[in-house]
């Protein structure tokens, strides 16, 4: 009787202890998954914060940005079109570019100028220190020179290049061919130049733009600031991207009255400003030798 006793009471000691155990590998199995889940949850809830930061400073950047543009009579100016306007400026720099860019800082915009080798070149430390940007035309700016080959135009090339950097500091790899790549006047001095060239300044690591806008600001005749504002205005009404060609010249060129008239017009129309850059929409020409 005492031993049929003490194996009952062994038997109801070991439920418990198995009750004890079960319990606590159940505790164990359950903490460890709340510990495994734990990190993923503060991992999504710390990327879901840091979307959500990077969107706000996204958005404030994109205010800031167009606070910093300006209208006619000096209040904040902020675009209400996706289109952009691109003004750019070929020959210079000139004796006019210091009016120039102060007229685009009244405005709190930018400009991109391609430049040639000449008498102002101590200006271009001025564009490069503004809202516009620097982009290459040529170094000698004669047609019968650098499109008498094509190793004529990319050594042309290459010195307004380093002429440029030497000057600011830029490395620009912006340019646009004289008289744009539709251009037939080279067909005089080298047959086929054009279909070439397009693809060796690639190949060079170039980007070249030309122009779908017009200013006719140099036409080897004096435009009044209204003709030129009328040519410079006249745009595809489905464009996305408005690339107006104006001149940064010693003589004729565009007036300041025309370049604030563009601005004032575009501005109408709710259209932000852009400057170019090697990643801006392409404007091609259909190049015609």
């Amino acid at each position: 009787m005492k031993i049929f006793t003490a194996r009952i009471n062994k038997k109801m000691l070991i439920i418990p202890v198995i009750l004890l155990t079960a319990v606590c590998v159940l505790t164990v199995f359950f903490t460890k998954n709340r510990i495994t889940k734990n990190p993923s949850q503060e991992t999504k809830s710390s990327t879901e914060n840091m979307t959500e930061k990077t969107e706000t400073t996204e958005l404030t950047e994109g205010a800031e940005t167009a606070k910093h543009m300006k209208d006619k009579n000096g209040n904040d100016y902020i675009p209400k079109s996706n289109v952009t306007v691109y003004l750019t400026f070929d020959d210079g720099p000139s004796k006019n570019t210091p009016q120039i860019l102060a007229l685009l800082e009244k405005y709190g915009i930018g400009a991109t100028f391609f430049v040639i080798n000449g008498q102002y070149n101590d200006y271009m430390k001025d564009i490069a220190n503004s809202k516009s940007v620097l982009a290459l035309h040529s170094y000698s700016h004669k047609y019968p020179e650098i499109y008498s080959s094509e190793k004529a135009f990319l050594d042309d090339l290459e010195k307004i290049h380093d002429l440029v950097k030497s000057e600011t500091g830029v490395d620009t790899k912006i340019i646009r061919f004289p008289g744009g790549s539709s251009n037939t006047i080279s067909r005089k001095y080298c047959r086929g130049i054009m279909t070439n060239l397009v693809k060796d300044v690639e190949e060079e690591g170039f980007v070249y733009f030309d122009w779908n806008c017009d200013s006719g600001d140099a036409e080897g005749r004096e435009l009044s600031a209204e003709k030129q504002i009328k040519k410079a205005t006249q745009y595809s009404k489905n464009a996305e991207n408005i690339v107006i060609l104006m001149h940064d010249i010693n003589t004729y060129g565009v007036s300041l009255e025309a370049l604030s008239g563009i601005i004032d017009f575009y501005q109408s129309e709710g259209f932000d400003f852009g400057v170019i850059t090697e990643n801006s929409p392409l404007v091609h020409h259909k190049v015609n030798n």
